[in-house]
């Protein structure tokens, strides 16, 4: 099976603020105000409406507004009633790359011992009984075996473990359903029992409260869905989640210890360290769950090799932070460090479980049940895990147990890559790795200052470019100003028309979605990376930044930009010939290596044998599927993938694999329309459930879909390279491959906007 993650970006969204007022009484006062203005024709600077309120965090009493303007920002700043105002930003589930190990559970064998060699012995004295850890994330598959049943200790014990979805925030339709917890409002079935179509959810979750994986098996685990089904949300809706949080333990409803993990985060809002510790929305609402209701937050540090102070919520100064490590105790390269860092946990190549609606990663599956990732995601889980075990130490008090978590983790034992600075030695909480609690273990519970190990860093200023650090950087609504716009075509560059010059072949490259123009392009490029080169864009948001230029690519559309004065280089020398992909098949080889950041059939191949030695063949499916062949014995026929295959100058093209080649053309006019998912997008309906065998062709997948769910069918999506299929029942969210001309949307033009 091949397998290609696509990010997909909703476009921007109207701007939204947190507006924090500075106590409970005004929240009447400024709602009406904002309805007030909002609707006055004097007003015409002010635009805005209340979308959500924010209740239950008592340090935060705050509104978000939607579609607020520069004028109303501005007003609503100067309201005696309002103590701040923040922008609504964005994160993404924090992790990794993936791939296997052998041993899929030697993070829970490395936390029950002090050093290395690991023992083998992955046994836990404690394992959370009477502890409940919410989680939030991408979703839950509840239906898994590691959260189907409690495990011994619990049903020995008298307590009654829980697993389950409680409530989504993410996107268009939020929910909240526990009838005890008056939560009444109910999703489908399905979405209880699994709403997580991304994964990374329920990788967290087995981390964290796994019957088999997980460091605290008898907890109960609550988990919130804030992140959409492609990993990214925004900070209104973790901020919800963690309303609700307060919710539940300002009525009663879970008198026990509490802890919070969540595996996402992005950029602080602002480049002053103290303001993300102290005084940014997330560092609020994070206290507030701590000192009014005794709530423990543990958030990842983030993937980004950096300090964590700069980025949210990590930066927190009452959240528990975890930096990630391996299996020889080194902290890992992508792991953010520093003062802001409180402990560190394994968080590279951790088996935890697969959930039943995600297309799986053929390298890092290790049966149909789980699959191994890597990030400050798996570190995390892990933590709240463990600080769940000591809580069952120490009854009803999640704030001791963090306390005696930190005071008993093993020091001594990392190793730093030297390119992570000095951030990481120089820091006692950097040296820290966590340690679940044994018989021998001293639950000394003297309170400590999370981030007050170190002194946080310096306020960074814009200056501070990264060197290539991010495979993408996506773009807040208001990056851009005007002076962007305005900026001359010989500012810091030569601007050149692509088809006229080509655009760079580079192995250093990174995507940059936000960009509407070629100037926004090279200013967001410029503004992030060091060893600019050149930038490629092609309207409408395709803009990559290029940090070296080898030779220049053949394309009919864009614009390149090139560092001003700069030569343009060569055409890459022809040393492949071209097929279409319908006709000729793809080849078989055992590499089969996807690689990311080719945007057409010629940069494939220039990166296929950047990356990889002896490269026969190539296959390119547009936007941006890349694989590296390293032999060609045979060619794989397939049909209707409109892609390219792309083999060494004159060799000669292998017979095929077999004697049946899998038609895609249906003998009888179908009874559906076929659109190119990468054009149109995919449905996104309440039914959404996958075939569970490959499904050679579009019009088996409509059989197949119709055949299990009758007339409900109105849409089918399936992918070649893998050969997946969805059965869908709705199109009211995004865009459809095929549609039942039958059913309303049958004939409707689906040409809404999707990056890819």
């Amino acid at each position: 099976m091949r397998w290609a993650a696509t990010l997909l970006i909703s476009l921007g969204q109207a701007q939204r603020y947190f507006v924090r007022l500075c106590e409970e009484g005004h929240r009447e006062g400024v709602a009406r105000h904002v309805a007030k203005r909002h609707g006055d024709p004097n007003a015409t600077h002010f635009s805005g409406s209340v979308s959500a309120h924010v209740k239950h965090l008592r340090k935060l009493p705050a509104l978000v507004v939607d579609g607020t303007t520069e004028g109303a920002v501005a007003e609503l700043r100067g309201l005696e009633a309002v103590c701040g105002v923040q922008r609504v930003g964005q994160v993404r589930a924090l992790h990794s790359y993936a791939r296997p190990v052998n041993d899929v559970w030697w993070n829970v064998d490395r936390i029950n011992q002090d050093e290395l060699p690991l023992d083998g012995d992955g046994s836990l004295s404690l394992t959370g009984v009477g502890a409940s850890v919410f989680v939030l994330d991408t979703g839950l598959d509840a239906t898994h075996a590691e959260f189907a049943a409690a495990a011994a200790a619990s049903a020995t014990s008298g307590w009654s473990r829980e697993v389950r979805n409680v409530a989504s925030f993410a996107e268009w339709e939020p929910w909240r359903y526990k009838e005890s917890w008056g939560w009444t409002t109910k999703p489908a079935q399905h979405e209880l029992d699994n709403n997580d179509r991304n994964g990374h959810g329920t990788h967290v979750s087995g981390t964290c409260c796994g019957a088999t994986v997980g460091a605290a098996p008898d907890a109960s685990l609550f988990h919130m869905k804030v992140l959409n089904d492609t990993g990214f949300g925004s900070t209104d809706w973790v901020l919800s989640a963690l309303d609700a949080v307060a919710e539940v333990k300002e009525n009663g409803k879970l008198p026990g210890p509490v802890i919070i993990s969540m595996s996402l985060g992005g950029e602080c809002v602002s480049r002053d360290p103290e303001y993300c510790s102290t005084k940014s929305m997330e560092a609020l609402a994070i206290e507030s769950l701590y000192e009014d209701y005794g709530v423990v937050t543990v958030a990842a540090a983030g993937n980004d090799g950096d300090d964590a102070c700069y980025y949210s919520p990590a930066a927190a100064a009452k959240a528990v932070a975890a930096g990630a490590t391996d299996v020889a105790d080194r902290v890992a390269s992508f792991s953010n460090y520093g003062a802001c860092v409180d402990v560190m946990a394994p968080g590279r190549d951790i088996g935890s479980a697969l959930s039943s609606r995600m297309d799986a990663i053929d390298e890092t599956v290790i049966d149909d049940e789980y699959l191994v990732l890597s990030g400050t995601s798996m570190a995390a889980p892990l933590v709240a895990g463990v600080i769940a075990q000591f809580s069952e130490a120490l009854p009803f008090d999640a704030v001791n147990a963090t306390n005696a978590m930190l005071n008993a983790a093993t020091r001594g034992q990392l190793t730093y890559d030297t390119n992570q600075g000095a951030g990481n030695t120089a820091c006692a909480s950097n040296d820290k790795l966590v340690r679940s609690p044994d018989n021998a273990t001293r639950l000394e519970t003297s309170s400590l200052d999370y981030h007050g190990v170190c002194e946080l860093p310096s306020v960074r200023d814009d200056d501070g470019r990264d060197d290539f650090n991010f495979w993408y950087w996506i773009l807040d609504d208001d990056f851009f100003t005007e002076e962007d716009d305005q900026l001359g075509d010989n500012v810091s560059y030569d601007a050149y028309a692509t088809a006229d010059v080509g655009y760079c072949a580079a192995t250093i490259q990174r995507f940059v979605y936000g960009a509407w123009t070629a100037q926004q392009c090279w200013s967001a490029c410029a503004s992030r990376f060091k060893n600019l080169t050149a930038v490629d864009f092609q309207d409408p948001f395709w803009c990559y930044c290029r940090g070296d230029c080898e030779c220049m690519l053949g394309a009919t559309s864009g614009t390149t930009l090139v560092a001003e004065g700069s030569e343009i280089p060569a055409r890459c020398s022809d040393a492949y010939d071209e097929y279409e992909t319908d006709q000729v098949g793809w080849c078989s080889s055992a590499l089969d290596q996807y690689e990311d950041g080719a945007s057409s059939a010629a940069e494939c191949w220039q990166l296929c044998n950047a990356r990889h030695d002896g490269i026969v063949a190539v296959d390119f499916y547009r936007p941006s599927k890349c694989f590296c062949q390293n032999s060609c014995d045979c060619m794989e026929s397939v049909s209707n993938t409109g892609g390219v295959t792309l083999v060494g100058a004159g060799a000669e093209l292998p017979a095929t694999c077999n004697d049946d080649d899998v038609s895609m053309t249906p003998t009888t006019a179908p009874p559906f329309h076929e659109y190119e998912t990468t054009t149109h997008g995919w449905c996104l309906s309440d039914l959404n459930v996958r075939i569970s065998s490959q499904v050679a062709s579009p019009r088996e997948c409509w059989d197949e879909c119709s055949a299990a769910h009758g007339d409900i069918v109105v849409a089918v999506d399936w992918y070649s390279q893998t050969r997946s299929c969805w059965c869908q029942s709705n199109c009211t969210v995004c865009m459809p491959t095929m549609v039942d001309v039958g059913s309303a949307d049958g004939m409707r033009d689906l040409r809404r906007a999707h990056p890819y």
